[in-house]
């Protein structure tokens, strides 16, 4: 799979906290070659809005992970 993000002039997309399941290998590579990065003490990763979106994961952010 091949993710393409275009880069565009403005404010920088909102960062968001994702939830993925410790056996879903696949989504949390995805989330990593993206961008993601791992957050321990949370269990979440964080990933920018418009990669959650690209890659299909709206069902999965956190509303309140702060």
């Amino acid at each position: 799979m091949e993710l393409l993000v275009e880069e565009r002039a403005g404010p920088p997309a909102a960062m968001v906290w994702v939830r993925v399941g410790y056996g879903e290998t696949v989504v949390r590579r995805q989330i990593k070659e993206a961008g993601g990065v791992w957050d321990a003490e949370r269990k979440l990763w964080r990933v920018s809005g418009h990669i959650a979106h690209a890659l299909k994961l709206q069902k999965r952010i956190v509303k309140d992970a702060q």
